[in-house]
Formats: structure tokens, C-alpha cells, sequence
């Protein structure tokens, strides 16, 4: 179904004369790339021709097909910080999110759980996050944009590794 709707846009895109525009680097079967020119009668059909495509609009990895899901980076990772004692830890990192809503992990786990989570994205006021245990890490879901993400860390005895 969903590759039939990416035939059925890239053709209303072709037949509304966009094949002169500069072609992507991502293959025509994975839908529309990014920077394609479309015409304002189609614009508001791309988030339909992209649906279950978006993966397509993020960075992909340096001589990759660019043809799979996991060939492209839609979350990117900065600097992680992590200040210790014997009591407690706080943490900052930043992360760059493409596209789509990404699930990133934090630093911690069960016996380290990060509390008092908070993002603020560039130029925005910190807001609190929801934190989750996702495929065994303490995880939070941002939004596409840039993000720096921080926290705290509560242990009656520092552990050896978060």
C-alpha cells in the first residue's frame, strides 16, 4: 500500500513537471527527496507520499546504499558530560534529532536511574521529560530539532559504571 502511494506521488510530481529539479543522493523508490521542488498544488500531499518514508529526510552514512532504514541517522549524539561524588551525578548531552521523533538513550540504568530530566531545545526554556525503560536503557522521545538534554543522579554509593 505504501509503495504504491510513493508511485502514485513521485508520478503526480513527474506530471506536474518537477523532473527537470536536481536529483538526491536517496533513491527514487524510497519517496520524494527532501530538497525535490513541489509544486504548491502537491505540497500539502507530502507528509502522505512520506508516511512510513520519513527516515528518507535524515543524514545517511558515508557509502551506504541510502536504500534501508538503517542506512540513515535521524539522531545525532554531541558531548556527554557526567560530573560525579560520592552522593550524586549530573549529566548533560546534546542531540540533534532529523526529520521525525527519535527515542534516544541516557546515561544510567535501574541502578542509576536519571531523575529531574529536562530538555531545552536552542533559544527555548527547559521543559521535563518523561523517562522510559527502552531496550534496557533509560530512554527519552525528542522531537525533531536540537536539543540539550540534562539530569541528576541520586546513589547511596557511586557506581563503577553509568
Amino acid at each position: 500500500m505504501r509503495v504504491a502511494r510513493l508511485g502514485l506521488a513521485v508520478a503526480l510530481l513527474v506530471a506536474a513537471g518537477v523532473q527537470g529539479q536536481p536529483q538526491s543522493a536517496v533513491p527514487p523508490e524510497l519517496g520524494v527527496p527532501p530538497e525535490l521542488g513541489v509544486p504548491p498544488a502537491l505540497e500539502e500531499w507530502r507528509g502522505w507520499a512520506l508516511d512510513g518514508h520519513e527516515h528518507v529526510r535524515c543524514p545517511f552514512f558515508y557509502a551506504s546504499a541510502a536504500t534501508r532504514r538503517g542506512d540513515f541517522v535521524c539522531a545525532w549524539p554531541g558531548r556527554l558530560q557526567v560530573v560525579a561524588d560520592a552522593e550524586r551525578g549530573t549529566f548533560q548531552q546534546t542531540w540533534t534529532i532529523f526529520s521525525v521523533a527519535q527515542w534516544v538513550a541516557l546515561p544510567g540504568g535501574e541502578r542509576a536511574w536519571p531523575r529531574q530530566v529536562a530538555a531545552a531545545t536552542v533559544g527555548g526554556a527547559n521543559r521535563r521529560l518523561e523517562v522510559v525503560l527502552r531496550d534496557g536503557a533509560p530512554s527519552v522521545r525528542l522531537p525533531p530539532g536540537q536539543h540539550r538534554i540534562s539530569g541528576v543522579f541520586v546513589w547511596r554509593a557511586r557506581p563503577v559504571a553509568l
